[in-house]
């Protein structure tokens, strides 16, 4: 049998309750709320026939209130019985909803006190939307009002929407990707003819997205949804920091590239040939993937954090550290900028030297065999196709990168521009193997063979060495 503290708080707070369904947010203090709804929900599940005759009140009710804000009247007993039976009535929609809804916005919104208005004297206590209402301490009261959604929940539901629309599109991302990277490495692996060196780096390219798509992408995805690690606290580090491991590599290739075919183009075939062998193409990628590791150990002695970030829900650079802020702007803004710039330059260089070079021979009106002049447009196209791949891993790259660095230091863009910022970066490691089947004819030829089971690439006159 309940004691009459509990059908007291229980009055009060039924009515209360009940009230919310047609009254503004009350500006409760969220601890006080949650005292009460304890109280509330223990006596009304203990709730059978009320006694009317057995109840003490003054001193039941001194347990819980001060004895100014206590009634002795027993003609009360009626309005407490209508308020339990109501409140039962209502339990699941009003009393849970409020729970769910309104509580976490109190927790955001300050305390508005006034003094207690005095109906609770005698009487039938009454609950309206202009009434002041007790807070749990007895010292002062709570007064309704309807506040604008405060910048906070705003925040929330952004952010919510963000990782439900980011995981969905994530999601494709990992299995498109996946599938596309997975051939990519499957034709070089399978077809002799694919094997050059400047496939050698896209290789490179292609295993580390194949590990933002087939690893970091699915557990990413799975950590959004359960708004925690999904592979434990103690590996997000690791995943954090392969997460940056693979974004390095890709800029690291895109130089490469870049040098490879600045190389072909501007210099001799057994320079080329000296600098860009089999075993030299190799070691160029062993040492981009050395400098990308060198460039993730900062995180792991201080300058940043790898972990789970809170906001972004990934496992990534922590955004409770200061120093993750500094490695976002002053380590991986700062590359990222240098090797477009490096990139840019080179290709620039390329450009300046085949535009020398159509003018000289023009000039010039020199004799060279047909023979010779398909071999050169050819190294020319090529290397038209590799500055299209750079360009829109740029499109794809730049903006999240730029806003990014800014961001961590200003915190201005909205939670929409932030999605998509991001959505629109991870989109570039799932268009690669299509820039390769679109614009290399060698690859294009794989994948068919590949998707056909066959051993051997067909051959055809003229294919691309190098």
């Amino acid at each position: 049998m309940p004691s009459f503290s509990s059908l007291w708080l229980l009055s009060w707070d039924a009515g209360l309750l009940l009230s919310l369904d047609s009254t503004p947010k009350l500006q409760l203090p969220a601890a006080d709320r949650m005292i009460a709804c304890h109280k509330l929900l223990a006596a009304f599940w203990d709730f059978g026939p009320i006694p009317l005759g057995q109840w003490s009140p003054t001193q039941q009710c001194s347990k819980v209130y001060v004895p100014e804000q206590c009634s002795s009247d027993p003609t009360r007993n009626s309005q407490l019985a209508e308020d339990v039976q109501n409140l039962k009535k209502h339990i699941d929609t009003i009393f849970c909803r409020e729970i769910a809804i309104i509580l976490p916005s109190l927790e955001a919104q300050s305390l508005t006190a006034a003094p207690t208005n005095p109906t609770h004297e005698g009487g039938q206590a009454s609950v309206s939307p202009g009434d002041s209402f007790p807070a749990e301490s007895g010292n002062q009261s709570v007064t309704p009002a309807n506040p604008a959604p405060s910048d906070a929940e705003n925040k929330t539901m952004a952010a919510a929407y963000g990782v439900a629309v980011s995981s969905t599109v994530t999601g494709i991302y990992s299995v498109v990707g996946t599938i596309g990277n997975g051939l990519v490495i499957l034709t070089f692996c399978t077809y002799r003819q694919v094997r050059t060196s400047a496939h050698t780096i896209i290789l490179s390219i292609s295993i580390s997205d194949v590990i933002i798509t087939g690893f970091q992408y699915p557990v990413s995805t799975a950590s959004g949804i359960l708004g925690a690690p999904s592979l434990g606290h103690a590996m997000c580090p690791m995943i954090g920091a392969l997460f940056y491991f693979s974004i390095y590599i890709s800029l690291l290739s895109m130089v490469l590239i870049a040098f490879n075919r600045c190389i072909r183009v501007t210099k001799s075939t057994e320079t080329y040939r000296r600098l860009f062998g089999p075993s030299r193409s190799f070691l160029w990628v062993l040492l981009s993937w050395v400098v990308s590791g060198l460039l993730v150990v900062p995180g792991f002695l201080g300058y940043g954090e790898f972990g789970w970030n809170k906001n972004s829900q990934i496992c990534a650079l922590m955004d409770n550290s200061s120093y993750s802020r500094d490695y976002v702007s002053n380590v991986y803004g700062l590359f990222y900028l240098i090797v477009f710039c490096v990139v840019i330059g080179i290709y620039l260089r390329i450009y300046l030297f085949v535009n020398d070079s159509v003018v000289t021979m023009a000039a010039a009106n020199q004799n060279i065999a047909n023979h010779e002049k398909y071999v050169s447009q050819r190294v020319i196209q090529r290397t038209k196709h590799m500055l299209l791949i750079f360009g829109v891993f740029t499109v794809c790259s730049a903006p999240s990168v730029l806003l990014f660095s800014i961001n961590v230091h200003k915190d201005f863009l909205p939670q929409t521009v932030i999605v998509v910022s991001f959505m629109l970066y991870r989109l570039n490691y799932v268009l690669n193997p299509f820039l390769y089947a679109w614009k290399l004819p060698v690859f294009r030829r794989a994948f068919k063979a590949i998707v056909r089971c066959k051993r051997q690439l067909p051959f055809q006159a003229g294919a691309p060495v190098n």
